[in-house]
């Protein structure tokens, strides 16, 4: 009997833990939180090569100026423009949204960094699933100095022109990846000519990848996490970090991204205060994948104070 007893002792504790450590436990007090309202918009095909080489304002971007400082306010044109086909898309989807406005709060607590991202869910449905599992997937990607294209486009810089289901990827299939990786780019993007695998830990060791977290939300809304650095490819982590929850009330979808702020591993970032980071945001509806996404511009982050679009507060 006392065997039993220290058994279900145990098994107390062991729920307990989970329960305390689960997404619906985690306690932030959004009703406080500073949000900030940014509008997703369909990029359609334009790449980063194409930004940087055919764009009206590539001689700014390419001495660093920021998508934002020219672009700020028109993201809806923008959208529309790109997904009814008159601009940069080949393959017009009739119907669906030019862009999605998002609310995004993020937040901290001693221990974990907490990104919620709010949204009312369009009600588009194209009839074509591509992602049948997954109705909707949000992202965040999170950058530091070192990647130099971060600060001007966000998660843009990692999007070229012969990735999977862009303008010069013909059937090749390649995800996500920065410039940095490759031994050379030109205006159809690096190919496959990867630098070598001593010199691609170097740079990661340097600091010089994206962070992303993902969570692909199934029907039921629960969610399945993916998360890792991007560099070469997306490197994907078979352990994730990153936490995620996710809930559609009354036409209006929330999902929260969490992770702990410091956490040693390879490709990630302790994420520390009097440090500014680059992070963009990326969502996909009506079970789409690939390139079919609305996405932000740069935006920056900082913990506790800073001159940054978030600045994520201790709860």
């Amino acid at each position: 009997m006392k065997r039993f007893r220290r058994a279900i002792a145990t098994l107390g504790a062991v729920a307990c833990a989970l329960i305390l450590s689960s997404p619906s436990a985690w306690a932030v007090s959004w009703g406080s939180v500073k949000g900030l309202d940014i509008v997703l918009f369909y990029p359609g095909q334009a790449s980063w090569e194409w930004v940087l080489s055919d764009h009206s304002a590539a001689k700014t971007v390419r001495t660093g100026g920021k998508c934002r400082e020219c672009h700020d306010t028109e993201e809806t044109d923008m959208g529309k423009k790109m997904v009814t086909g008159k601009k940069m898309e080949p393959a017009p989807i009739v119907g669906k949204p030019g862009s999605i406005p998002v609310n995004i709060k993020i937040a901290r607590d001693a221990a974990r960094i907490y990104v919620r991202m709010t949204w009312k869910d369009t009600g588009f449905h194209s009839g074509t699933k591509k992602d049948a599992d997954h109705p909707v997937k949000v992202a965040m990607m999170m950058a530091n100095k070192q990647v130099k294209e971060s600060s001007i486009a966000g998660c843009w810089g990692a999007c070229h022109d012969d990735a999977s289901g862009m303008a010069s990827a013909a059937d090749a299939k390649r995800s996500l990846y920065l410039g940095a990786s490759r031994t050379a780019i030109t205006r159809r993007g690096g190919g496959d000519n990867v630098k070598p695998d001593a010199e691609l830990a170097s740079l990661v060791a340097g600091g010089n990848f994206l962070e992303f977290w993902q969570a692909e939300v199934k029907g039921d809304q629960s969610v399945n996490v993916k998360e890792g650095y991007i560099l070469d490819k997306r490197n994907t982590s078979k352990t994730p970090l990153v936490e995620a929850s996710a809930e559609l009330k009354s036409g209006q979808w929330s999902v929260t991204l969490s992770r702990k702020l410091k956490v040693d591993e390879i490709g990630r970032h302790n994420i520390q205060p009097d440090q500014t980071y680059n992070i963009g945001f990326a969502l996909h509806d009506d079970y789409a994948e690939g390139r079919i996404h609305y996405v932000s511009f740069g935006y920056t982050l900082a913990l506790n104070q800073g001159d940054t679009d978030f600045v994520a507060v201790k709860q």
